[in-house]
């Protein structure tokens, strides 16, 4: 899949979060998969991160399949 998103990161957590105007958690929750940032936050993620980006947002953003269990 190519870099992490932390990889990708070029300056410090908190320099990152205050670019993309989040919290430092937030952003450590999303680069570890732990939430799936908004659109919106997505596209702050890749002018900052760059084209890198866009096939971490693809994997983790891909609708559940569900299946029913008989």
């Amino acid at each position: 899949m190519g870099k992490t998103v932390k990889e990708l990161r070029t300056v410090s957590l908190r320099e990152m979060a205050r670019k993309l105007s989040v919290s430092p958690s937030y952003l450590l929750d999303v680069e570890n998969g732990k939430r799936v940032p908004s659109y919106a936050l997505y596209e702050r993620m890749l002018r900052e991160y760059g084209e890198g980006v866009k096939d971490w947002y693809e994997v983790y953003t891909k609708p559940c399949v569900r299946l029913k269990m008989y």
